[in-house]
């Protein structure tokens, strides 16, 4: 829930909150940029649990399938309201084509534009996944025409319905100058209120052991790994990304149910 006081949306995530100037900003469009599987996703997870939290609604627009098991892990750490209570008030809608986005988006505004209804945040994650597939010579044009008139329709609801609006876009690499280059370029850019980067910068390897009837503490302890191959370990990779906003960045560690400084 954004701050009455502040108009900002927290993550919950102190450091990450600090980058982007303390959150998500009402009436304001922010996105996060890079490239698959750098925590874009699951950083819209986590402003989505915050706003849920505080009681508003939140319209979740998604490519393909929302991703229901890392949402339910971040949701079980909370021990003020259940899962079922907070998925309550999400409002999902998964599309898998350019249209299709595009109805999503005003059935949100719809919603949004309702006095009944309780909107405290609307994600749109990605905004370009269909743009790029289906973009060709001939449809360029057209394309491009129809995504102003979408990023029009997201901005309208965003000063209208007093919410932040946070989507997601990915990069790709110009095979002129090998530069990566953000999907929807300037036009994209020039309506975002906040560029927030995701990006990698390497992973790091932690090995989980565990043996039937003993704690974890024994189960670390070297005399019990020699047992009899009673021992069993698992290596657990997990990426380390680094967060940039403006002159401001952080490096991270991403979990299952959110991000670990570093």
């Amino acid at each position: 829930m954004a701050d009455k006081n502040n108009g900002l949306l927290s993550s919950r995530c102190k450091k990450l909150d600090k980058i982007i100037n303390g959150g998500l900003r009402s009436k304001k469009i922010s996105q996060i940029y890079g490239k698959n599987k750098t925590g874009k996703s699951l950083a819209c997870l986590l402003f989505t649990y915050q706003c849920l939290r505080g009681g508003n609604e939140c319209v979740y627009i998604t490519s393909g399938s929302f991703p229901t098991q890392r949402f339910t892990q971040i949701t079980g750490r909370n021990t003020d309201f259940s899962t079922e209570e907070l998925v309550s008030n999400l409002l999902i809608s998964e599309t898998r084509e350019f249209n299709e986005q595009k109805r999503a988006i005003d059935d949100a505004a719809k919603i949004i534009s309702n006095e009944k209804r309780d909107v405290g945040l609307l994600v749109i994650d990605s905004i370009t996944s269909f743009y790029r597939s289906e973009m060709d010579a001939e449809k360029s044009i057209e394309l491009k025409r129809e995504m102003a008139k979408k990023l029009a329709v997201i901005l309208g609801l965003s000063r209208r319905g007093d919410i932040p609006v946070l989507m997601t876009n990915e990069v790709y690499k110009d095979f002129d100058t090998g530069k990566e280059k953000l999907i929807g370029g300037r036009m994209l850019k020039d309506i975002s209120h906040k560029m927030i980067e995701f990006k990698e910068i390497g992973s790091i390897q932690s090995k989980k052991y565990t043996r039937s009837g003993d704690s974890v503490k024994k189960a670390k302890d070297a005399k019990y790994r020699n047992e009899e191959n009673r021992i069993k370990s698992t290596v657990h990779e997990m990426k380390k990304i680094r967060v940039v906003c403006g002159e401001n960045s952080s490096d991270f560690l991403i979990k299952r149910d959110g991000f670990v400084e570093v």
